[in-house]
């Protein structure tokens, strides 16, 4: 009885973890353009998963959170998204604009997102991506910069300064 059990269990991990590299893998295999990858993470981001959305991004990969504050690098990314999800946000694409050129594209998408704040209130953003995506050694894009306030942080500063 005891070694049923063991195989049972041991049989149930099997399964679970080929399925996990399923998942993974096809995931991966759908990253092969910059605009499956730009897909895939609004998908990821609207089912609020922090890891999947966070395997986008390469190891040392920067994130505009705000004028002035960069996350630089996969822990400090995995803060400021965190952050964004905990809104329980609705993340959508308006426009896409892609350009690649060899190994590197320029993602500008016009975005809406709706939310909820810690305190319960509605919250509502939106705006304009610049985004630089990288071609991989295994053929994957993923994300090297991701600013998704595009040129209006610009405006901010200007209107700080």
């Amino acid at each position: 009885m005891r070694i049923t059990y063991s195989l049972v269990v041991f049989a149930i991990l099997i399964l679970q973890l080929s399925f996990c590299n399923q998942q993974q893998d096809a995931t991966e295999a759908t990253l092969t353009t910059p605009e499956e990858t730009v897909k895939t993470f609004f998908e990821l981001f609207n089912k609020e998963d922090l890891e999947g959305t966070l395997a986008l991004y390469e190891q040392d990969a920067v994130f505009v959170v705000e004028r002035g504050q960069l996350a630089r690098g996969t822990v400090a990314l995995r803060e400021a998204l965190k952050g964004f999800l905990e809104m329980k946000p609705t993340l959508t694409p308006v426009k896409n604009q892609m350009v690649t050129t060899d190994d590197l594209a320029l993602s500008v998408v016009n975005w809406t997102l709706t939310g909820t704040t810690a305190e319960g209130d509605s919250i509502e953003m939106a705006g304009t991506t610049s985004d630089v995506l990288r071609r991989q050694p295994d053929g994957r894009w993923l994300f090297a910069i991701d600013n998704p306030w595009g040129a209006g942080i610009l405006r901010s500063q200007e209107a700080s300064n």
